[in-house]
């Protein structure tokens, strides 16, 4: 369940060996970071042995240090709620939940992906090796993971934004891909009721 919500892609080049001009602490300070986002995201999982990806599309919530809504519309409507302590997966035919303190493994993957949401330096710094390259529109962060645990789910992420994160992609250790696209970015008035409900538990 967790990897088929992970991202996975080919990543092009960075240049890495190139003196970089943008750090963590640059990165942490260009991004919005509103306490409350939402958008719509496209989803294309590219699957060894299948010759045209998986594609969903949905929308999504962020709640800075709370978690994320990730609600699936087509091809079938799923969603999954994402916290620092739980990840919860709910659809028309069944609900299941796996807790972070059962599972240390996903623990730094809920922190992780909500760190990359709000740009947590110290989150991201601390799992993984960082390098970037940056232009006047576009910046682009490499992640080499540090976690032998980490690797086993996922070898390297390329994350691409502007003021917000826009694409994430994530490297699978047996090469599948998934790209993940964000973008209608907006400030909803309310806080969706799934993180509400987890956050008065």
């Amino acid at each position: 369940m967790i990897k088929k919500w992970l991202t996975v892609l080919c990543l092009m080049p960075l240049g890495m060996a190139q003196a970089l001009a943008l750090n963590l602490e640059d990165l942490s300070a260009r991004l919005d970071r509103p306490s409350l986002v939402a958008g719509s995201f496209e989803q294309e999982k590219f699957l060894i042995g299948f010759p045209k990806p998986l594609k969903t599309q949905g929308v999504y919530t962020f709640w800075a240090d709370h978690g994320i809504v990730w609600e699936t519309k087509t091809p079938f409507a799923s969603k999954m709620i994402l916290t620092p302590t739980q990840l919860r997966s709910v659809s028309d035919y069944q609900e299941r939940s796996v807790s972070s303190e059962d599972n240390p493994h996903l623990r730094v993957l809920n922190q992780l992906l909500i760190g990359l949401m709000q740009g947590d330096v110290k989150v991201i710094s601390e799992h993984f090796n960082v390098a970037f390259k940056d232009s006047e529109d576009l910046w682009q962060m490499l992640l080499m993971p540090k976690d032998k645990n980490i690797k086993m789910v996922f070898v390297k992420i390329l994350i691409e934004g502007d003021k917000e994160v826009k694409t994430l992609r994530f490297y699978s250790p047996n090469g599948d891909l998934t790209v993940i696209g964000l973008k209608d970015q907006h400030h909803p008035e309310n806080i969706p009721q799934d993180l509400q409900i987890h956050n008065k538990q």
